[in-house]
């Protein structure tokens, strides 16, 4: 499935699951429209995804955009990301003066003909889980001031992680 961007706004959901059935040639493309939630909303892409183009991801702050693996025959297969993408990750404005960040997780993901950069700017936070003492090329990362980026004993290329006034955590 192409989207040129994903809205999450519907207020009777509170969390969008994007699901494959478990093939491994399923992907799902996000192109240059980027993410976009509404406060108190949340997205879990639970298949392979490719991204393109110049991309926006505006996360109100407690809302997180998540890829994941879709458990298959009771095993989560990791995912795949790849893509050739700017993507710049922004707190959402409107969603008050919460304490909370806006936040990106990436669980079990394997960076596949990846040639990103993110840009994590303000309140957000971005997680790698499911990873630990793996070695991982996202592309290039730059961690702006009051933005945290969690590696959770994940190893990223050398020189690929840029921290501008931010937070990088092992």
């Amino acid at each position: 499935m192409k989207l040129f961007g994903i809205r999450v706004e519907d207020p009777a959901v509170k969390t969008v699951i994007v699901r494959s059935k478990g093939s491994s040639g399923d992907r799902l493309v996000i192109g240059p429209g980027g993410i976009r939630l509404a406060e108190g909303k949340n997205l879990q892409l639970r298949t392979n995804v490719q991204l393109a183009g110049r991309q926006s991801w505006n996360i109100p702050g407690g809302s997180a955009v998540e890829i994941k693996p879709s458990p298959v025959q009771e095993k989560a297969m990791p995912v795949r990301l790849s893509g050739q993408a700017e993507v710049h990750v922004t707190q959402a404005e409107g969603g008050g003066e919460t304490a909370e960040a806006a936040r990106v997780v990436l669980e079990q993901v394997l960076p596949s003909a990846l040639k990103c950069s993110w840009t994590l700017s303000g309140k957000v936070e971005m997680t790698l889980k499911g990873m630990e003492g793996k070695a991982v090329n996202l592309g290039k990362v730059f961690v702006k001031q009051g933005a945290v980026l969690n590696l959770n004993g994940s190893r990223p290329v050398a020189g690929s992680v840029v921290n501008q006034g931010g937070m990088v955590n092992p």
